[in-house]
């Protein structure tokens, strides 16, 4: 097997379209897009992109859970307030069909920035679903 065109020292064995050869994995992930000018239909860079996209929204999930946990402080307790909020998008969702993904962020981040700041909440799915149509309606205006 023919030696890394980049270092010289492991075996290459990811085929580089913009070195026209055989490179290491480890030059593959250290040099792309930094001394290796990779184009855009490269195969390891689009795994690559694709990996640090999926990473970062695992990251934001665990700390999505995390938040909920911290904010009603029994550990399974938050699964019911997030039914909620997904009843509550899915409800909005069937009957307007306009809600997107920015949508449903914003009025996350709504209900996050206010509605959890109530230490009392009686009606759940009612005050969610309302913060959640009146929120997606403010950011459709």
């Amino acid at each position: 097997m023919a030696k890394c065109v980049s270092c010289s020292t492991k075996k290459g064995k990811r085929n580089c379209p913009a070195l026209n050869s055989l490179i290491c994995s480890h030059c593959c992930g250290t040099k792309k897009k930094v001394k290796i000018n990779c184009p855009d239909d490269c195969y390891y860079l689009k795994s690559s992109l694709q990996y640090d996209i999926d990473k970062k929204y695992s990251h934001q999930i665990r700390f999505f859970e995390n938040e909920m946990k911290s904010v009603v402080e029994k550990d399974d307790a938050y699964i019911h307030i997030l039914q909620d909020i997904e009843m509550a998008i899915y409800r909005h969702y069937q009957e307007r069909r306009t809600i997107n993904d920015r949508d449903v962020e914003t009025a996350l981040e709504f209900i996050f920035e206010t509605a959890f700041n109530l230490v009392i909440i009686s009606s759940r799915r009612r005050f969610v679903e309302s913060i959640l149509v009146r929120k997606v309606s403010i950011s459709f205006l």
